[in-house]
């Protein structure tokens, strides 16, 4: 019979805050749905495909801004592509959702954004936003 000996090297735990309800210093809590802050985008997530096909910065691309939303009232427009919110990088329409639970409406978040095309070239834009509250 073989057996391996590996040697134990200690690391440091892996806690993703808001998956397991773990509280770590500096993470946030989930926000009761009633209470979790909106932006009012419908959007979806830049595959690598469609990076690779058309160099669109990866994130999510803003198919449709709501009228009245958030979003609409601090500039945000159809075409924008959201690289980052609240300082973390963002490369997922569901990434997107889980972060926006951890924040209620009437909170101020930044989020950062790429605007252009691939002719003209994109620019990175920081849009400080106030959060909505989620329609019923």
């Amino acid at each position: 019979m073989t057996s391996t000996i590996r040697k134990h090297t200690p690391q440091a735990p892996r806690v993703r805050a808001g998956w397991f309800g773990a509280q770590v210093a500096g993470a946030r809590a989930r926000v009761a749905q009633e209470k979790q802050g909106y932006i009012g985008i419908f959007g979806a997530t830049v595959r690598d495909e469609v990076n690779e096909l058309y160099g669109l910065p990866k994130g999510v691309f803003i198919s449709r801004v709501v009228e009245g939303s958030p979003a609409e009232k601090y500039g945000l427009k159809d075409g924008d592509i959201i690289t980052h919110f609240a300082g973390r990088e963002i490369t997922s329409w569901e990434e997107l959702l889980r972060r926006i639970a951890f924040y209620s409406a009437g909170e101020e978040v930044e989020i950062t954004l790429i605007r252009g095309d691939a002719i003209s070239g994109y620019r990175e834009m920081e849009v400080k936003l106030v959060l909505g509250k989620r329609p019923d």
